[in-house]
Parts: structure tokens; C-alpha cells; sequence
């Protein structure tokens, strides 16, 4: 009959979807911790796992086609997507990137179009309204959360619905899906991330609450519960006001808490089990933390001062840095103390109490002339500057010009040569700065204010959205005449040290 051939057909299309998530989802050897594969180069929030915006691609100097100002040219392609755009985009495999409009809208651009348009519901969760000012503005919270691309043509995103997450099929890019929709979990106003053990994790801003969600079922059990859920307090003072981060080589789950008068940094194990020892905060925390993982046997250099950083994969594995209304904080992975919440190894503020960090670090190691590994950490301040960082003590290494003349809330993205992208508010405009100086190497001019983070596509290409109801794919390559030269200058100008917490 035609009802059973539906329901075959019906049942072959789940079938090849699982089989699809599976194949994507799943690393090539099993072990009792399952790291994932990406399924794209930039397929959610903060690039990947470690949530430190490092790209494993060489993203567009320009100086692979030379001289700044020479044998290479800037431009883009400019998508009116109907709305504004806060979120920041996400890239499938195809080069199809994804953003989440302010009237709900999940919209898929590629090349010079709008490929993918699928309306959301339109409900939203009045608690989750609390949130960090961006600008001078005040924006709704959900709609800057980032769509996660689980697999080719598979799109996580908060529907809008009481704040649930939602599965969309866009492998149809003329006919777009929901697939599935959470039941239990509400207040999603985060974006979500790739976790361990095939889960994807999203966070409870109104509800303190981290979910788990095995990403194999997801599309086939419409009630289907959480793999697991952790409640990090009964204090409903406290409010998640970015999304978690989770470390690229044991899984562990890093999640910033607002509290008052104290905000903490909470660390889950993999299977959401809370660690007995997290952090005490010396600001509240704005962003989502940056995860760095040192690689074991290695030495890590001070970029300044005779000191070295042995890592040893155990009570030495890294850094976890939060950017915050005090700065940039950075944690030690591991606690150390057996009692009490840790505190944090080093805070770097400015001499303006008003200076916040209001994006997500971003880190890379680079290697000075003698090839010694050295840590940098990118933050973008809202005195409209970008700052390096010596990720080992927090000294300053650089200080960009003046990026804008209304704060930075975008966070900054590094390719694997250690160039800094990242877009200031207004006057809109997308930089790209030499990691290892802070010489701008090239801007470009855009409309409307710049809310999202950029996300780095390809050698040539880098996406951006704004509040201008535009959708921007940035290229630079080497066929045009060149540019104009920089107009901002770095300084090295001395800042006050950081505050450095004695260990207990």
C-alpha cells in the first residue's frame, strides 16, 4: 500500500541519517573516551574543541601572495539575509556557513546567496534576556547563540521554543527540516559544542544546567532524554552567561558561572560528573573559556623573562583562560589544592576599571627565531584593542591601535601561521592582525554593527555577520592590484603587571 511504502521510505531515510551522524560523529578507533571528528573546518562556536578559536587552516593574510599592499586583493560577498545578524557563523564541508537571524531564522550562505532558509519558532524565555551588553546595546541572548553543524547538511540550533534545542536536516537545501526537538531541556541560549562519547553539550542559561545529548539517536527519539544533566547549583542567583568548553584530550568540561558576590568556573569530567575543586573568579566571567592543552614532554618559553613551562600531562597540562569584567584570567587545568576552590594563576587588567573582556580568548603557540614554543593568548578589550598575552604569566606582549571607537565584542579567531582576525562594533570593520606583533596587515570596511565573531573558512575566505541584516564572506587573493596601507599602529607600551595568586 502507499501508507507502508511511506513508512519504508520514511524508515531507509532514518536509517541513512544515523548511518551519516555515525560516520561523521564517530573516531576511527574506539576507546573508552571518544574524542570527536570535526565534520567541517569551522563547524561551530570557537572553531572546535578547546573553544580557542585556532584554526588548523592557513586563513587570508594576504602574505602568502606577498607584500602587504602588493599582488593581492580584498573584497567580499555580500548576502542580505532578510535580518540582523548576531550569531556567529558555522561551516559545513561544502563551504555552506550557517548563521541564526534576530527573527529566528536559520539561514545557510554559499558563495554570493542565501542557500538555506528555515524559520524558527518565534517564543522566547523572558529569563534568558539576561545577558551582556554588546555595545551599547542590549541584545536578546538566544539569538547570538551560534548554530553547531553535526554532519554534512545537519544543523543544531535553538529553535526559539521555550528555548529548546532543535535538529535541522539541510542536506535539501531547497526544502530544510526540523528533525527533532528537546523535551526537557529549556532556557538554551547558548551555543552548543562537540563533547566526548558521541554527546553534544548545551547549557541551561536560566537553569544553571549542563545537558548531554547522545548526537547517534538524536533525530529518531523525539522524547529522548539526556545522556546525562548536571545542576552546578541550587542558587538561582547564579546564571550561565556563556557556552562550555571542552578539552581536546580528556574531554573535561569547563564551564563559567555568574554569581554574586563570587563567580566560580565550574570543570565536569567527561560523563558530566562535577569535579570536587573549581575556581573562584576575580570577575564575573563574560565568555566562553579558551581551553589550552599543552603537549606532553614539551617546553613552553616566557616570551620575556627566564622561565619555562614543562608539560607534564598531569599537574601540568595547560590553562584554561576566561576572558571577564576583570580581564583575562587564566586557571591552571588542574587544581592543585585538595580543599576549597582554587584560585586563579594570573589576571591581567588594565588601569581602567571599565576595561572588560567581553569575547573569548583566543591561543596559539608560536615559535620564536631560536624555535622555542612560546603561548599566546588574543583578547579583545572594550577600550577597543586587542592584546597579546604571555599565556604562561599573563605579561603583555603587544597592543593593537585602536580597532573601532565603540568597544570589541567579537572574539577573535588565529590561523595556524598565528593571524588574528576579529571585527570591531562600530565603525564595522574586519581586521587581520600579525600574531606576533600586532601589525595590522589588512581592514575591511562593513555595514551595520559588528556583534558576531569571524569564522575562518578556507585560505581565502573568512565569514562575517552583521546587524545590518548582512551576511559577509571576506576574501583576500592574489589576482588585484592591492590595498590600502594600515592605519593603526601597535604599542608595546608597558601596562601595570598582572595579579599573580601566590599558591596556597
Amino acid at each position: 500500500s502507499s501508507s507502508s511504502s511511506s513508512g519504508c521510505a520514511q524508515r531507509v531515510q532514518h536509517w541513512l541519517l544515523l548511518t551519516l551522524l555515525h560516520v561523521a560523529l564517530s573516531p576511527a578507533v574506539v576507546h573508552a573516551q571518544q574524542q570527536p571528528s570535526l565534520p567541517s573546518p569551522w563547524p561551530q562556536f570557537r572553531h572546535g574543541l578547546d573553544s580557542n578559536g585556532l584554526s588548523s587552516l592557513v586563513g587570508p593574510s594576504g602574505l602568502q601572495h606577498g607584500t602587504f599592499g602588493q599582488n593581492f586583493t580584498i573584497g567580499h560577498g555580500r548576502v542580505d539575509v532578510g535580518s540582523s545578524v548576531l550569531s556567529s557563523g558555522s561551516v559545513d564541508a561544502d563551504g555552506t556557513v550557517y548563521v541564526l537571524t534576530d527573527n529566528s531564522d536559520l539561514i545557510g550562505v554559499q558563495d554570493d546567496r542565501v542557500v538555506v532558509r528555515l524559520a524558527l519558532s518565534k517564543e522566547r524565555l523572558a529569563t534568558c534576556e539576561l545577558h551582556v551588553p554588546r555595545g551599547k546595546k542590549r541584545y536578546p541572548a538566544e539569538i547570538t547563540a551560534s548554530p553547531i553543524v553535526l554532519a554534512p547538511g545537519i544543523v543544531m540550533v535553538p529553535s526559539g521554543h521555550n528555548l529548546r534545542m532543535a535538529m535541522a536536516d539541510c542536506r535539501n537545501k531547497s526544502d530544510p527540516k526540523i528533525v527533532w526537538s528537546n523535551q526537557e531541556a529549556t532556557g538554551i541560549c547558548n551555543s552548543a559544542t562537540f563533547a566526548f562519547n558521541d554527546t553534544v553539550l548545551f547549557a541551561s542559561q536560566g537553569f544553571h544546567t549542563v545537558y548531554a545529548y547522545d548526537t547517534k539517536t538524536l533525530p529518531f527519539v523525539s522524547n529522548q532524554n539526556a545522556t546525562w544533566i548536571t545542576t552546578l547549583s541550587d542558587s538561582l542567583a547564579h546564571n550561565l552567561q556563556a557556552s562550555v568548553s571542552v578539552a581536546s584530550d580528556n574531554g573535561s568540561i569547563y564551564v563559567p558561572v555568574y554569581h554574586t558576590p563570587l563567580s566560580h568556573l565550574y570543570m565536569l569530567y567527561s560523563n558530566g560528573v562535577k569535579a570536587r575543586i573549581g575556581w573562584d573568579l576575580d570577575g564575573v566571567p563574560l565568555t566562553s573559556p579558551a581551553v589550552w592543552v599543552c603537549e606532553v614532554g614539551q617546553t613552553y618559553y616566557h616570551h620575556t623573562l627566564p622561565l619555562t613551562y614543562e608539560c607534564d600531562g598531569k599537574v601540568k597540562s595547560g590553562f584554561v583562560y576566561v576572558g571577564s569584567s576583570f580581564g583575562v584570567e587564566a586557571c591552571d587545568r588542574v587544581p592543585t589544592q585538595s580543599t576549597g576552590n582554587a584560585r586563579p594563576v594570573w589576571s591581567m587588567n588594565t588601569s581602567a576599571s571599565a576595561d572588560t573582556v567581553q569575547s573569548s580568548p583566543a591561543v596559539t603557540v608560536l615559535e620564536d627565531v631560536n624555535g622555542r614554543k612560546q603561548v599566546y593568548v588574543y583578547a579583545a578589550w572594550s577600550d577597543s584593542v586587542v592584546r597579546a598575552l604571555d599565556g604562561l604569566r599573563g605579561h603583555l606582549i603587544w597592543t593593537s591601535g585602536m580597532l573601532g571607537n565603540n568597544g570589541i565584542v567579537s572574539s577573535p579567531a588565529v590561523d595556524v601561521n598565528g593571524t588574528v582576525y576579529v571585527a570591531s562594533v562600530s565603525p564595522p570593520a574586519l581586521y587581520a592582525l600579525d600574531g606576533r606583533t600586532g601589525k595590522e596587515l589588512w581592514k575591511h570596511a562593513l555595514d551595520g554593527e559588528v556583534v558576531s565573531s569571524p569564522s575562518i573558512v578556507n585560505d581565502e575566505l573568512i565569514a562575517i555577520s552583521t546587524t545590518a541584516n548582512m551576511s559577509y564572506l571576506i576574501f583576500v587573493n592574489g589576482t588585484g592590484p592591492g590595498t590600502t596601507a594600515p592605519t593603526t599602529t601597535p604599542t608595546t607600551t608597558p601596562t601595570p603587571p598582572p595579579t599573580t595568586t601566590p599558591p596556597p
